[in-house]
Parts: structure tokens; sequence; C-alpha cells
């Protein structure tokens, strides 16, 4: 199972999930938290046994929450943060934040504090090989 490449089933279930299954019908949206899944997971292939459940899970929802922030700044951009909106006919219409541009800030909020709790469950690196695998990323572009 390790490093993870497929949601678990729980994962695909998840009441708390926005109507959990009935989001992961989505084929092409399902493909893209399982490329995403499989990409995270392979950075934290060396986690230690006893942290390995709760990576797990955390990975799942940081691929999920990955593909949401994709869509969601796709439709941003296309529509724009903010929408006009006019209370009643007597009152002046303005510029109010659209629903989507709330739920892009909370949720990219939650996607930070996710990884930086599974970036904290990673081994120490020395500074030589944390200088090295720097060195590596930014030669692939």
């Amino acid at each position: 199972m390790w490093p993870l490449t497929e949601p678990t089933e729980y994962f695909l279930e998840c009441p708390f999930l926005a109507k959990g299954r009935e989001i992961m019908t989505d084929k092409k949206k399902l493909n893209r938290v399982k490329k995403e899944l499989k990409r995270i997971s392979g950075i934290f292939e060396n986690i230690e046994e006893d942290k390995r459940t709760l990576v797990d899970s955390n990975l799942e929802r940081l691929a999920f929450m990955r593909v949401q922030l994709e869509d969601l700044e796709q439709f941003l951009f296309e529509n724009g943060w903010t929408a006009p909106f006019q209370q009643s006919a007597k009152v002046e219409p303005y510029d109010r934040q659209r629903p989507e541009a709330q739920i892009y800030t909370s949720l990219i909020s939650q996607y930070n504090s996710t990884l930086k709790v599974l970036l904290s469950l990673l081994p120490e690196k020395s500074d030589a090989d944390a200088a090295a695998e720097l060195m590596e990323f930014l030669a692939k572009g």
C-alpha cells in the first residue's frame, strides 16, 4: 500500500467531504486526486511506521484539497474574486466577494496547515542533504 497511489475506501466514501461519494464519481477529478496523491506520497516514503496512518489520511486530504484549490483558482481566474450584488431595487448594486473566493481562502489556509504538519513528521535531514535536495529540485525547473 505504500507509497499511496490510490485513495483508500474510507476517503472515497467519506461523508464529510461534501456529499462523500458524489464528489468522487467525477472520474477526471478522481484521476487528478490519484495523480497528486502519488506525487506527494513519494516524499513521505521514509516516514516512521508509527506515523504512517496519520500521514496516509492527511496525504489523501492534501491531494483532495490541492485539486479543489486548482479548480477554484481556475474559476476565480475566469470569473474574478468579486461579483455585483444588489440587495433590492432601491439599493445601489455593489461588488462583493464571491462564495468561491471565501472557500478558496479558507481551503488554502487548511492546505498549508496540513502541509506544515506533514512536513514536521519527516525525518530530520542534515544541512548538506537539504541543500543537495534543493539544488536537485531547482535543476529540474
